[in-house]
């Protein structure tokens, strides 16, 4: 089995001393919603979708990214949709946002929290939406209260577009095979996006303890024939632990012949 290697990268490796950003897109999955209906014409049931737009920064001194929460969009079928930006992390939660925004209702402001893991990216979050009264303090947005307009939880799937910066193509079992390593990491560890002929296209997860200040920027691969190796480098030069390509394409894509 032969590998063609094309790499997007320069060589040289340094080790970044800059915050670095990055912009995600998240989609809600698996929604589950609860409407008081304290007003009778409003109807907020069948949640369609909640998206959510983050701005996550690693800095040099800390292995988890920060994250602020630019815009969460709740879009319904039956009543007008909400929109809310600019929120603001609460002190004293581990992972809760809140914001007060104009309403789109009949009422003038409500408040929209949201409460997640700490990157909020393909894991269960939950959200409350509350109708202002006119005792609530809008300018302390840690004791703002209300009545409670709308709750629930759903699971958050990254739909940002993937960069890809390297790639691999090949063929394995008789199948051409192309590998490009995603950009974007998770929890879970590096994602190498696998497009093997006459099987389809699915994700390959390299496991990696999550460091949100390395990036990784190139695969790397032992072609002994019958024991296919595979790694990636990050942008500090550090390399996860090889895996069996073997193993996560059939992990991906279920049972292979031996």
């Amino acid at each position: 089995m032969k590998f063609k290697r094309f790499f997007s990268i320069a060589a040289l490796i340094v080790v970044s001393t800059m915050s670095q950003a990055e912009l995600k897109s998240l989609e809600a999955s698996n929604i589950n919603s609860y409407s008081s209906n304290i007003y009778p014409n409003l109807n907020l049931n069948d949640l369609d979708q909640i998206k959510i737009e983050i701005n996550q920064t690693a800095t040099p001194n800390s292995p988890l990214a920060t994250v602020e929460i630019n815009k969460v969009e709740f879009e319904f079928p039956n009543a007008n949709n909400l929109t809310a930006t600019n929120l603001t992390k609460v002190n004293g939660t581990p992972n809760t946002y809140r914001t007060v925004v104009t309403s789109p209702w009949v009422f003038k402001k409500v408040l929209v929290e949201l409460s997640g893991a700490e990157d909020f990216d393909g894991i269960n979050f939950s959200y409350k939406v509350f109708v202002m009264d006119s005792t609530s303090n809008i300018n302390n947005i840690e004791q703002t209260q209300g009545l409670e307009l709308l709750s629930g939880n759903a699971e958050l799937i990254n739909v940002t577009a993937k960069k890809v910066v390297d790639i691999a193509n090949g063929r394995y079992l008789g199948k051409e095979l192309i590998l490009r390593l995603l950009h974007n990491t998770n929890l879970e560890g590096i994602r190498v996006e696998a497009t093997w002929f006459g099987h389809g296209t699915k994700i390959l997860t390299l496991p990696s303890p999550f460091d949100a200040r390395l990036y990784p920027v190139a695969l790397i691969l032992d072609r002994t024939p019958g024991n296919s190796r595979i790694k990636a480098r990050f942008d500090n030069g550090t390399e996860t632990s090889d895996e069996s390509l073997h193993a996560l394409l059939e992990q991906a894509f279920g049972p292979l012949p031996q």
